[in-house]
């Protein structure tokens, strides 16, 4: 009796897995059409507020250009402080070995 007790028992954790991973993908697909409207709402709205008001629709175009600016700086910032000394030796050498090819 006691081994059937035991089978049981592995049964019910079996089947109380199975269902806390269907639950779990059921979960995570309902989260994802719900975030999935939200966004497509959002965006929906965010176009006809951008039609509807062209004030809007001027400051949205400015602060994306602003945006588009500042990425290209930060860029441009990252790259020179990440390689500006290597850049920099480089045209070193290359300047040495251009002076010594007119010497030569």
């Amino acid at each position: 009796m006691a081994s059937n007790l035991e089978l049981f028992l592995l049964a019910f954790l079996h089947g109380s897995f199975i269902a806390t991973l269907l639950l779990l993908a059921v979960s995570l697909a309902s989260i994802g059409l719900l975030l999935s409207f939200f966004i497509g709402l959002f965006s929906v709205v965010a176009i006809d507020l951008l039609n509807v008001y062209p004030i809007i629709s001027w400051y949205f175009e400015e602060a994306k250009m602003n945006l588009k600016l500042g990425l290209v700086l930060g860029i441009a910032l990252g790259m020179k402080l990440l390689f500006g000394g290597a850049v920099f030796k480089f045209k070193g050498r290359l300047r040495d070995h251009i002076d010594a090819l007119k010497l030569a």
